[in-house]
């Protein structure tokens, strides 16, 4: 709604920070199989967003038995997701907001498939990544796949069906792990 702007250590205006977005396009025909299906591309996005260093802008989810698209808010306590990864993320409308940089809002975007082999590609990727049906994808393989993209915002077409991605310090992966676990309280009531 464009009503925040308070800009606290730069939430908004930082010139320095790179970004990560990613859409959830897909109504898969039930609500548990749609909501796994997005719980598991925000971890994907998080793990990645930390291993380049970018910040993850939320997408819009699908509400419940209507196939909407709605906030996180719809799904999980913010409140305890915050707990884990309240600086690792932003608003699905950030980029809307005025007070993000032009430099930021307007600059090119390096658009991206992460798929399997046999899946199809997004006719809008520019960098097409395909990956054999492994279990997980290393760290390494996203620095070599990402670690060189300088656009503001490093952005995919969805995160769905991506494996596991481990981070190369075993300590630090299930660090990561531990968070996840913490982070999606199922929300009962609508938030405020």
């Amino acid at each position: 709604m464009h009503m925040w702007l308070y800009d606290q250590d730069e939430y908004y205006s930082n010139t320095q920070r790179r970004y990560l977005a990613y859409q959830n396009p897909t109504y898969f025909g039930n609500d548990s199989t749609t909501l796994a299906a997005e719980r598991s591309s925000l971890i994907t996005a998080l793990a990645i967003g930390r291993i380049l260093n970018r910040t993850v802008i939320l997408p819009k989810f699908v509400c419940a038995k209507k196939a909407q698209q709605c906030t996180i808010l719809q799904h999980y306590l913010l409140r305890i997701f915050d707990q884990s990864f309240g600086s690792s993320y932003r608003e699905h409308s950030f980029l809307l907001n005025e007070l993000v940089p032009l430099t930021v809002r307007n600059s090119s975007r390096l658009t991206c498939a992460l798929r399997n082999t046999t899946e199809a590609i997004p006719s809008s990727s520019e960098k097409i990544i395909r990956y054999n049906g492994s279990q997980e994808i290393k760290q390494e393989m996203i620095e070599e796949w990402f670690g060189n993209v300088t656009s503001y915002v490093l952005e995919f077409h969805s995160l769905y069906n991506v494996p596991r991605i481990v981070l190369k310090n075993a300590t630090a992966d299930e660090e990561f792990k531990g968070k996840c676990d913490k982070a999606f309280v199922k929300a009962k009531l609508h938030q405020f």
